[in-house]
């Protein structure tokens, strides 16, 4: 290192007069303390604006100290004044007289100036003879040039601080301010450091350390320094100038050389290959880290930077002040390539460009470039690079594995997943290399890969999930359809700024790819639902194209996209591809140039949704864009409301819909739309909407559906409905239409859909009229008197609201809601008085088929005055066919009977109408009675044809404790076996007392061979478990009866969890021959040929199978949770001779290995128990290894992950059967050798997790 680089104290003298010396003479000093003192025990030198600080300015307390630094307890003053001995005389003066905190007879006082002081020495001398200080000390520049020597760092620091700049040599703090300020915004070591908590540890673990080397590995060599710097810059003060002081960065091997001999223990960092002189710095005392970029290092213990996560890496941007929009996209780029990322950020990004942009590498990335990603191994993948290419796949491959190993590579291979690293940074740096010929062949590639009909979609959508399974994919990767679908949106996006030198500008070439894609389909809705992962990307290639396309499959007598909608009917299975089609329509809806085409493309697709169980719907797409408080658009107020005026004229139902939608309503959400990938339609920083403006566009829209609304009553319930949550002067304007309504040109339906929303809102407001939202009584009660103005004539239509299933009755009833059903009750025992009395049971019977719940219709008239008269004309609805008016009749004869007990069922029961109905109606009446021991001994009565149909038309109900009995007698005699069980699981803590467990164990015996009476599986597997338990208390059954009663029931127990089939457990756990023979009808005999089984063998081996896959009970399992080894080793040695005599050994010691696995720990804590490990070493089976480690992942069951955790549940397994192996390796290898398999198998699992959650996150 030449040492006349680096300041002297000529320099230091010349310093003292800049402005900055001041205030920065205590950092100086403060690095030259911390790189020539190891252990310090207090140390405070404020600097920069610290120096205004009162007291001393400098304190420190060290054990041992050294030429410069006196040993204990010092106090530190200095200054830069000409004058040097005034100061320094005024100083000690101070300080004699007001010590502060400090005992002058054990403490040194230093005075120290940058300048030279030719008497320092004399006044030393005579402060020392003061004898007041226990010493004196006194240092000038020359001393300081001394002290510097034997502190290189802070020598080189200083140089670089007053100007003089070490050709060779760079401190850290001078490597990150230029690293970090070529970028604007600068970046902080945050941006650094996000989500690197691990490399973090391992920089400081190695940092603590004495005299090693360290190896850090990244895309870059700098972006490794810059990460050790981050590192050092996030610590607290006090630590960060500790390690300052000690880091050097060294540029060429002489000053490695000399710094290695340093007698200070320096932190070294070659910025060169330094070879066999890192040894021999390290055995010098020193530590070193060596920066690796890609390519650099083959060296497998080098630490390897993690990628960082993108919402992290987000949030550290965000902190520099850049939109939360810019900072995502940026943050993107930066986990794949933090170069890529400088690049875009740097104030002169020429000085960064990569060696594979040059001119005589460029063209090799060019087929990378347009392709973006695709898969390794896929055959259609790799065509598609040998045609773009144009050379064979292993020739073209091996070029890239050359770039993606040198520094700042352009592409990475993750997860056999070939991915540019920034799209945007290759395509400023490359796309001025693409031929000709390039752009005619990937046209070519586009068309046919992106014109490809999914498979899948010829099969039933319900089917499609399986279509992998039956070899119904695509030729060529997703990854490679949005890889190249990604090109034409950058293509188009940065027309203007692309000169490839083409007469074709990149706009011009998209938009021909884009609508030969189109048109080659043919008007087939099929391409639209195969390019639905991409067609955002397509739109925001080609919006033109895309929207002419778009708005032709929409137009028409039969409409391209009306069959896009189709949905599977289970929710597991997402199959519905129409919301590509919304996100990429949502997306153009930023531009102003494009939202109105974007609007009416989905207005139409709105008008032709048949709905369905998505909540993500054209409607909702709509009011997303143009919602009031939240607007997904760059266009203006005005522009939306002329594209919403527009809509009116076009798509009037729609569009009503839509301003229905955008009336305020509270505590609204949105879930954002997507935003472009490379236009500029979103603005960085979305504007907020102010109240004001809020009100003005919601003014606006009431103004026009005032002009809309007309004579219709749906759309006036929209506008009633918002009246509470509008202002004022709007909600007025809406009160004086409703008022000045013609009711002659109103419709009845229209009538009561306006009256109904009168009432539901006046309600509402009566009832919490306290609330803070309420209206204003005097506003509520001019709407009340509306709403009875509005009272329709027609008897039907003005109470058969009363009979909902929630009643809005207006009332002040705050939350006493007993009061309100009393109201309710009475206003519908009054309408039916009215209806009987106007109408007759004539218009009784019809009202029945208006109201909501008939039910409720029934019991009112139950509990109505005028209803004896008409009882029997209303029990002769008896043999009516229709459900409505059966409803009707059960709530009025359970009324009757409530209101007038068992004396009403005997009178009804012996009239003549009665009599007359058949049994199958006279057990309808008996079913609509109370369900007890009464009623039905009195069904009896009336003979076994109307016993035998009330039992087997009853319902399950709570019955009383006393009844129960009886019910599931009855129930069983009429073999209802799952009926009765839902009574039972009701009443599962009687069984034993009040329910027998022989009655129930009755009931599962006939249900299990009964089909159920209902669609899907018995309620009661629900509660399977607790009832063999309550059965098994009782000890009224026999084992061997349970034991039955579970292999019937085997996949219920096995696949629920819970007990299991217990009794089975145990019986294959102590009875050898009978392992034998679940074992033997559950898989055929070695070497037999397989014949095909009769359903019940088939049912019967699949029971085989799951009971003796979930079978977890170790045999000589005692009750403690030890392992008698005796017995253990009998059952297994006589299960091995006889699956021999059968034929099965295999599958017989697959099964015995599996139930190893649910070995119990042993006391100290090693795994499995020793009787296990035994057999495992003595046995030596590769079938009993198999099975053990296949019942140890199957053991593990269903796991759960954050989308980004990657493989981190497979690690810590993984070290836990590493732990287990290590623990009992050298008594028994073979076990510890099967440990250590599934400890590898969990690390591949790892690996497929890690590299899982990065594509994951690449994709983002």
């Amino acid at each position: 290192m030449a040492l006349e680089t680096l300041i002297k104290a000529i320099d230091l003298v010349g310093w003292a007069d800049r402005l900055d010396a001041r205030s920065r003479l205590p950092l100086l000093l403060r690095r030259l303390i911390h790189a020539t003192i190891d252990r310090i025990q207090r140390i405070g030198f404020p600097a920069e604006e610290g120096i205004q600080v009162p007291g001393y300015d400098g304190f420190l307390i060290v054990e041992n100290g050294n030429a410069f630094v006196p040993d204990g307890c010092s106090v530190w003053e200095m200054g830069v004044d000409r004058d040097i001995k005034g100061k320094a005389d005024g100083d000690y003066e101070k300080r004699r007289n007001e010590p502060l905190d400090v005992d002058p007879a054990t403490t040194s006082f230093v005075f120290v100036t940058p300048r030279r002081w030719n008497k320092k020495a004399d006044w030393v001398e005579e402060k020392k003879k003061d004898g007041f200080w226990r010493d004196v000390r006194a240092y000038d520049a020359d001393d300081l040039e001394q002290w510097m020597e034997l502190a290189p760092s802070a020598h080189i620091w200083a140089s670089a601080l007053l100007g003089k700049h070490p050709k060779n040599v760079e401190d850290l703090d001078a490597f990150w301010e230029n690293w970090s300020s070529a970028t604007q915004p600068i970046l902080s070591p945050k941006v650094l450091t996000s989500g690197r908590d691990d490399a973090i540890s391992e920089v400081d673990r190695w940092l603590s350390s004495n005299a090693t080397i360290f190896t850090l590995k990244s895309d870059t060599r700098e972006e490794a320094i810059s990460f050790l710097a981050a590192t050092i810059k996030q610590k607290p003060s006090e630590e960060r100038i500790i390690w300052l002081s000690r880091i050097i960065l060294v540029n060429d091997l002489e000053s490695f050389t000399q710094l290695s001999v340093s007698e200070r223990k320096l932190i070294l960092v070659p910025r060169f290959n330094a070879g066999n002189t890192i040894e021999r710095a390290v055995q010098g005392g020193h530590s070193v880290l060596v920066p690796f970029g890609k390519g650099e290092s083959s060296l497998q213990t080098a630490f390897e930077l993690p990628r960082q996560h993108i919402f992290q890496l987000k949030e550290a941007l965000v902190e520099l002040g850049l939109p939360e929009e810019r900072a995502l996209s940026l943050a993107r780029i930066a986990r794949l390539s933090l170069m890529a990322f400088r690049r875009k950020l740097a104030t002169h990004p020429e000085l960064l460009e990569p060696e594979w942009s040059r001119p005589e590498n460029a063209r090799e990335i060019i087929p990378a470039l347009l392709l973006g990603q695709w898969s390794d191994v896929k055959e259609g993948d790799r065509s598609a690079i040998e045609k773009l290419a144009n050379l064979p796949y292993k020739d073209y491959i091996a070029k890239l594995v050359r770039w993606s190993n040198e520094s700042d590579p352009p592409v990475r291979l993750v997860g056999g997943i070939w991915i540019l690293n920034s799209k945007e940074d290759a395509w400023g740096l490359l796309s001025r290399y693409i031929s000709y010929d390039d752009l005619q062949r990937f046209e070519e590639l586009t068309l046919c890969i992106l014109g490809e009909i999914n498979p899948s979609l010829d099969m039933p959508i319900n089917e499609r999930w399986s279509a992998a399974i039956h070899g119904k994919a695509l030729s060529f990767s997703d990854n490679l359809r949005e890889g190249i679908t990604d090109t034409l949106a950058i293509a188009g996006a940065r027309s203007a700024v692309t000169n490839w030198g083409h007469s074709t500008s990149p706009q011009e070439y998209v938009d021909r790819v884009v609508y030969k894609l189109f048109t080659d389909a043919g008007g087939n809705w099929k391409i639209w639902s195969s390019l639905s992962p991409v067609l955002r990307l397509l739109a925001e290639a080609s919006p033109n194209q895309f929207l002419d396309a778009a708005d032709k499959a929409v137009s028409g007598s039969s409409p391209t996209l009306a069959n896009i909608f189709e949905e599977p009917e289970s929710p597991m299975f997402y199959g519905a591809t129409y919301p590509g089609l919304l996100s990429a329509l949502e997306l153009l809806a930023w531009s102003p140039e494009h939202i109105a085409r974007s609007a009416l493309i989905l207005a139409a697709l709105d008008r032709l949704d048949p709905g369905g169980r998505l909540g993500n719907r054209p409607s909702n797409s709509l009011k997303d864009i143009f919602l009031i408080w939240l607007p997904q658009t760059s266009a203006s107020l005005e522009q939306r409301l002329r594209v919403l005026d527009m809509l009116r004229k076009r798509e009037g139902v729609v569009a009503w819909k839509l301003m229905s939608n955008l009336l305020p309503e509270p505590h609204a959400v949105s879930m954002g739309m997507p935003s472009p990938r490379y236009r500029d339609w979103v603005p960085d920083e979305r504007p907020s909407v102010t109240w004001g403006e809020i009100w003005t566009a919601t003014h606006e829209i009431v103004n026009r559906m005032h002009e809309d609304v007309g004579y219709d009553g749906k759309q006036w319930k929209s506008l009633i409905e918002s009246i509470g949550h509008l202002r004022k002067e709007d909600a007025e304007n809406v009160i004086l239409h409703i008022e000045h309504i013609d009711q002659k040109f109103l419709g009845l339906q229209d009538q009561v859909a306006i009256w109904a929303a009168l009432r539901s809102l006046v309600a509402k407001h009566k009832q919490f009229s306290k609330a803070q939202w309420a209206l204003p009584s005097e506003v509520v009660d001019r709407l009340n008197q509306i709403y009875e103005w509005l009272t329709p004539v027609d008897l039907i239509a003005r109470y058969a609201w009363l009979f909902s299933n929630h009643v809005e009755l207006i009332g002040d009833f705050d939350r006493d809601w007993k009061s309100r059903e009393a109201a309710i009750t009475k206003e519908r025992i009054e309408a039916v008085k009215v209806v009987l009395e106007t109408g007759g049971i004539s218009l009784l019977i019809e009202m029945m088929e208006k109201v909501e719940n008939p039910y409720y219709f029934g019991v009112s008239a139950g509990q109505s005055e005028v209803a004896e008269q008409n009882e029997d004309a209303l029990l002769s609805l008896l043999n009516s066919e229709h459900n409505f008016q059966k409803l009707f009749l059960t709530g009025f004869i359970v009324m009757r009977e409530k209101m007038l007990g068992w004396d009403w069922i005997i009178k009804k029961t012996s009239t003549p109408v009665f009599r007359s109905c058949t049994p199958e109606q006279q057990a309808e009446f008996f079913i609509c009675l109370s369900p007890k021991t009464q009623t039905w001994k009195f069904v009896e009565t009336f003979g076994e044809r109307v016993g035998e149909r009330y039992w087997m038309t009853l319902r399950p109900n709570p019955f009383e404790i006393d009844d129960l009995r009886m019910a599931i007698q009855k129930l069983l005699e009429n073999k209802r076996p799952h009926v009765a069980l839902d009574i039972v699981t009701m009443h599962i803590d009687k069984i034993g007392s009040v329910i027998s467990a022989t009655s129930t164990m009755d009931a599962l015996e006939m249900a299990i061979r009964t089909k159920p009476e209902y669609d899907g599986e018995w309620r009661v597997f629900d509660h399977i478990d607790e009832l063999f338990e309550a059965i098994e208390r009782t000890g009224e059954i026999d084992e061997s009866r349970l034991a039955y009663l579970e292999f019937a029931l085997i996949r219920v127990l096995t696949n629920r969890g819970g007990r299991g089939p217990k009794f089975l457990n145990k019986e294959l756990s102590l009875n050898p021959a009978f392992f034998i023979e679940v074992l033997c009808l559950a898989y055929c005999a070695e070497g037999e040929d397989k014949r095909e089984l009769s359903e019940d063998e088939s049912a019967r081996a699949i029971s085989c199978y799951e009971l003796l896959h979930g079978w977890n009970l170790i045999p000589g399992m005692e009750n403690n949770g030890s392992i008698n080894s005796v017995a253990l080793n009998d059952w297994v040695q006589k299960v091995r001779e006889l699956s021999a005599q059968h034929k099965r050994v295999k599958v017989s010691d697959l099964a015995i290995g599996q139930v190893f696995s649910h070995s119990p720990k042993e006391s100290d804590g090693t795994w499995p128990a020793i009787p296990i490990r035994d057999l495992m070493e003595s046995i030596n089976s590769d079938e009993i290894n198999r099975g053990f480690m296949m019942g140890v992942s199957n053991n593990r069951g269903v796991t759960s992950r954050g989308l980004l955790d990657g493989g981190t549940q497979e690690r810590e397994l993984a070290d836990q059967y590493k732990q287990y192996a290590d623990a009992i390796r050298t008594n028994w290898p073979r076990t510890a050798a099967v440990l250590d398999k599934l400890t590898g198998e969990y690390l591949s699992y790892a690996r497929h997790e890690d590299v899982r959650a990065q594509l994951e996150e690449d994709s983002w």
